[in-house]
């Protein structure tokens, strides 16, 4: 798939795989194109998408697509208009790293610069703990609705109201994350941009890396 079939631009920063059966890609500078399966719909600022940067895509449990964009932070289509979150709402941040739905609902949103926020529905939470740092990169939550939370400082497990720090001092690699995902068996995987995959089984951490099973240590997804 590439403009020749559709797309509205070859640089696809983010795909995703909606409840309709449809794929939302983001992309640099071309809006958010959507595959339906024979046809292609496209989204961008003329259309009232507030950027046409889109880094990360998520669906909420009502079906709303929810965008970060490099530049002018997160909006909402609700399937026939956009909204986009504001300071009104309690949010600030332009620069978005991942948009996150968890099992309760709240929206989590990772920006670069400002932190980590919450909405809740209504309003934007801004998370001010000096725990979270300034850039959080990616979030998941796991088999028992814990969050972690990769960022600058390391990995972040939130267990309702009690936080563990997880560093390089625990034996992360790195903490230059680039995503996190749990696999079936409730391993944690934690990929890097520069120290391959750490695979944490909630005892050990196990790293691959260009010296064992990898070709390169620079990992995105």
């Amino acid at each position: 798939m590439d403009v020749k079939q559709g797309t509205s631009s070859s640089y696809i920063w983010d795909v995703y795989h909606d409840t309709k059966n449809q794929i939302w890609m983001g992309t640099n500078g071309g809006g958010v194109s959507v595959y339906t399966g024979d046809k292609f719909r496209h989204f961008n600022e003329d259309c009232g998408l507030n950027n046409n940067f889109v880094w990360c895509i998520e669906e909420d449990q009502h079906g709303n697509m929810w965008f970060g964009t490099l530049g002018q932070g997160v909006c909402m289509f609700d399937g026939n208009n956009f909204y986009q979150l504001s300071l009104k709402e309690g949010f600030k941040a332009t620069d978005i790293n991942f948009i996150y739905e968890d099992n309760d609902g709240l929206i989590w949103i990772g920006s670069r610069g400002d932190g980590l926020f919450v909405h809740n529905g209504k309003t934007v939470h801004q998370i001010t703990s000096n725990h979270f740092g300034e850039h959080p990169k990616s979030i998941f939550e796991d088999d028992r609705n814990r969050k972690w939370i990769a960022t600058e400082n390391g990995i972040h497990i939130v267990d309702k109201d009690s936080i563990t720090l997880i560093t390089t001092e625990n034996g992360l690699r790195s903490h230059n994350f680039t995503k996190i995902l749990e696999d079936k068996d409730g391993n944690i995987w934690f990929t890097y941009d520069d120290h391959g995959i750490d695979v944490y089984d909630g005892v050990y951490l196990y790293n691959y890396n260009d010296k064992n099973y990898l070709k390169a240590n620079n990992i995105y997804d």
